[in-house]
């Protein structure tokens, strides 16, 4: 070529791969989650995409959760701990390609609770619960009426005497898990009394019995010590062997819930009458 020192044309084949555009997820009936509970009953997927090849996936922190090939498209995995864990996915292909992502692991949660007592008195003070988790909600039967169901205060005088059983929700990872408990409610009793003609007696009148109606059997009491009872179950005073002065006198029935009731009755030391203008007169004994 008379020293034309150009070279001959060369001509090279060059391959460009197209670099992995990997995905994941976790899922639950096709619907992608974002938290797993420790004791997480849903059955969760976890569906990679993007790759025909094994990948890898590491997590920080370290150890919070592990996985295990199935598929290039399925894994299995174990929680560990709870926190948020970033996890990466990296393929294995001649031109690697990375995901990152984060989930929340959360605790398990456990909706167990307890009352003071198993049985109630309709008149005792309403009860609330004793919770572990809080942000559920409680529930029963017809007849038993919560004041609040959150934190299961009982309306006792407002719920109808008779055993429930109590439930409190709680909601984890969207599943719900319930505790319960069984309680009963007694209904409560009580009763009136009146003493005859006054309430107020001299040492020498016929010793008084009162008149009890609702529920009639029960014990008779005396604040002060001072007043002699004949007999605590009917409630008749002994005048004579009483000291003079004021008393609260209580009856309280015979029953597992009951209401007492009071009433005050004075003794005096000698009988009185009313004059006509309203002024007492005294009558000498002698």
């Amino acid at each position: 070529n008379g020293g034309n020192n150009q070279s001959d044309p060369q001509t090279f084949l060059i391959t460009v791969n197209q670099e992995d555009n990997p995905d994941f997820n976790f899922s639950v009936a096709g619907s992608t989650i974002t938290e797993i509970c420790e004791d997480d009953s849903r059955s969760i997927d976890l569906i990679v995409s993007g790759t025909s090849t094994q990948g890898t996936f590491t997590v920080s922190p370290s150890g919070i959760m592990s996985f295990n090939y199935v598929t290039p498209s399925s894994y299995n995995f174990t929680v560990n701990s709870t926190g948020t864990a970033t996890i990466t996915f990296t393929t294995n292909g001649t031109c690697p390609g990375t995901v990152t992502k984060t989930i929340t692991l959360s605790a398990a949660e456990d909706p167990s609770f307890s009352y003071t007592a198993a049985t109630f008195c309709a008149s005792d003070s309403d009860p609330s619960a004793t919770l572990t988790t809080s942000g559920g909600t409680f529930s029963s039967s017809a007849g038993l009426v919560f004041t609040d169901t959150s934190s299961g205060t009982i309306d006792l005088d407002g719920s109808t005497p008779g055993s429930y059983t109590v439930s409190y929700t709680v909601t984890e990872c969207g599943s719900s898990i319930t505790a319960t408990t069984t309680l009963e409610i007694t209904a409560s009793v009580t009763a009136t009394i009146s003493y005859p003609s006054s309430a107020t007696y001299s040492d020498n009148d016929a010793d008084p019995t009162p008149t009890i109606t609702g529920h009639v059997t029960g014990t008779f009491t005396a604040s002060p010590s001072g007043l002699s009872f004949t007999s605590t179950s009917t409630g008749e005073i002994n005048l004579v062997s009483s000291t003079l002065g004021t008393y609260e006198i209580t009856f309280t029935p015979s029953a597992t819930c009951s209401i007492p009731v009071t009433t005050t009755l004075k003794i005096q030391g000698c009988p009185y009458v009313e004059n006509p203008i309203g002024y007492p007169l005294t009558i000498p004994t002698s």
